[in-house]
C-alpha cells in the first residue's frame, strides 16, 4: 500500500498532467482560431467571394453582360452539347432559367455584348469536324434570338473576341489548322470587315479591352502553349508586342475592369491535362504583371466568365472527370489597405442616381475626406469635410453612370465601398 505522501505526490502529478494538457489544447485552439482569422483575412484582402452554386451543370460556352443581368449560352454538360441559357442576378445572387438558344448547341465559342445586346459567334458542335461560323444575337427586352452575318470565312472553333467603341473584334481559332485572321463586326450595319492579321496563328486563347485596345495572348501557337500578347490599336490597325504574361495558358478566362486586365485559370500543358488557379493582372500604363493571390477556389479550364457591376465572376468550368458549380466573385473594392479598422459607415442608396448618403459616420474634430475613383482609374471626387452631424450627403448628378470606388478615410480608420451611378 502506497504511503499518504506518496499518494499526495501521484495526484499532484496527475494534476500537473491535466493542467499542462488543458493549456496545450487551448493554444492549439487559439493557434486554430488565430489561423483561421489570418487566413480569412488573407481571401477577403485578395477580393475573391464564393457566391452560391449554379442549379445546373454546363461549361465551355459563352457569357455577357447586358444591364443588370447577365446570361452563360450553350456549352456542354456531362454527357451532350447543350442549348440552355441562364440569367444571374448579381444583387439577389439568383438563377432563373431562360428558353434554349435557337441556334446549334455548341462550345468553343466567342460571346459578346453591344449595345444592349449579347452576342455568340462560332464553336462547334461534335467535338470533331463540326465547325461553325454561325452569329447571333439576343435582345432582352423582347428574349428573342435573331441570326445575322456569318463570320465571313472558315468556320472554326477557339477563336478570340473584344469589344471597343460599339464594335467586336474576332480572329484566330482553330480548323484544320490555327488561324491569325482577325475581322470586325459593326451591329449598326450588321457586317463584317477584315483588319490586320493577327501576327501568330493561335486558338484558345485570351483577350481583353483596355484603353481603347484590345490585348490577346495566350493559347496554343505551333504546338506550344504562347506566353505572349499583342495590343491591337484599331485607329493604326496594326498590332504592339507587349510584356510576356508570366502564365502559358489555354482555355483560361479574362476580363478587365477599368485599365486593368486579368487572365487566369485554364490549360498549362497540351500534353497532359494540367490545370492552374493562378491568376495575373496587366497594366498597360507600365506594360507589366503582377500576380493576383486569394482564389480558393479549384483549378479548371473552359469555366464561364462575365464582368458586372464592376466585379468579375467565375463559373463552373471543367476539371477533366466532371464539371463544377460554384461561382466567385472578384471584387476590385476588398482589400484595399485591409490592415486599418474599418467603420460601420452605410451607403445608400445603391445603386444611386443623383446622390447618395454616408450613414452611421463617428463625429470628430479632426474631419474626414470622401473620394469617388471611376472604373478608369481616375479620381473624380474628393473632399474634406468636419461633421456636426454622424451622416453625409454627396451629390453624383455630375457623374457618368457607371461603377465607382468610394472611400472614406479620417486618418485613423477607412472604408471602401463599390457604388453604382445609373442613369
Amino acid at each position: 500500500m502506497k504511503k499518504p505522501f506518496e499518494r499526495t505526490a501521484f495526484f499532484r502529478n496527475f494534476n500537473i498532467f491535466i493542467m499542462e494538457k488543458r493549456m496545450t489544447q487551448i493554444l492549439l485552439h487559439i493557434a486554430i482560431i488565430f489561423v483561421t482569422i489570418i487566413w480569412s483575412i488573407n481571401i477577403q484582402a485578395e477580393g475573391w467571394i464564393q457566391k452560391s452554386n449554379v442549379p445546373f451543370t454546363q461549361s465551355g460556352g459563352v457569357a455577357f453582360t447586358i444591364g443588370q443581368f447577365s446570361y452563360i449560352v450553350s456549352g456542354y454538360n456531362s454527357s451532350s452539347f447543350v442549348k440552355s441559357v441562364w440569367r444571374y442576378d448579381p444583387y439577389a445572387d439568383t438563377w432563373s432559367q431562360l428558353s434554349d438558344f435557337p441556334g446549334t448547341a455548341r462550345w468553343g465559342a466567342v460571346g459578346f455584348n453591344i449595345n444592349g445586346k449579347g452576342y455568340i459567334c462560332c464553336g462547334n458542335t461534335t467535338g470533331g469536324s463540326g465547325y461553325l461560323k454561325d452569329l447571333w444575337e439576343y435582345d432582352p427586352d423582347s428574349a428573342i434570338w435573331t441570326r445575322k452575318a456569318d463570320l465571313p470565312t472558315t468556320k472554326r472553333i477557339n477563336p478570340v473576341a473584344f469589344t471597343i467603341d460599339s464594335v467586336a473584334y474576332v480572329g484566330c481559332g482553330l480548323n484544320a489548322g490555327a488561324y491569325k485572321d482577325f475581322y470586325k463586326y459593326m451591329p449598326a450595319t450588321n457586317t463584317w470587315i477584315q483588319v490586320a492579321d493577327f501576327p501568330i496563328t493561335m486558338e484558345a486563347g485570351w483577350a481583353f479591352e483596355s484603353g481603347g485596345k484590345g490585348y490577346v495572348g495566350g493559347g496554343l501557337a505551333s504546338s506550344v502553349i504562347s506566353k505572349k500578347m499583342w495590343a491591337y490599336d484599331p485607329v493604326a490597325d496594326s498590332w504592339t508586342a507587349k510584356a510576356d504574361c508570366p502564365l502559358g495558358v489555354e482555355y483560361s478566362v479574362s476580363f478587365s475592369i477599368g485599365n486593368i486586365g486579368y487572365v487566369g485559370t485554364g490549360t498549362t500543358s497540351d500534353t497532359f491535362l494540367i490545370l492552374t488557379k493562378l491568376f495575373y493582372s496587366y497594366d498597360p500604363i507600365t506594360d507589366s504583371w503582377s500576380t493576383v493571390n486569394g482564389f480558393t477556389g479549384a483549378a479548371r479550364n473552359k469555366a464561364f466568365c462575365f464582368t458586372n457591376n464592376g466585379s468579375a465572376y467565375l463559373v463552373t468550368g471543367d476539371y477533366g472527370k466532371g464539371i463544377f458549380h460554384d461561382v466567385w466573385e472578384f471584387d476590385v473594392s476588398i482589400g484595399i489597405n485591409t490592415a486599418v479598422v474599418v467603420s460601420d459607415a452605410k451607403i445608400y442608396p445603391n445603386p444611386c442616381k443623383d446622390y447618395f448618403i454616408i450613414d452611421n459616420l463617428p463625429i470628430s474634430d479632426a474631419g474626414l475626406t470622401v473620394s469617388l475613383t471611376n472604373s478608369s482609374g481616375e479620381e473624380v471626387i474628393s473632399k474634406f469635410v468636419k461633421l456636426t452631424r454622424n451622416n453625409l450627403v454627396i451629390n453624383t448628378d455630375q457623374l457618368s453612370p457607371g461603377f465607382y470606388i468610394l472611400k472614406i478615410d479620417n486618418g485613423f480608420w477607412f472604408k471602401t465601398a463599390k457604388l453604382m451611378i445609373i442613369e
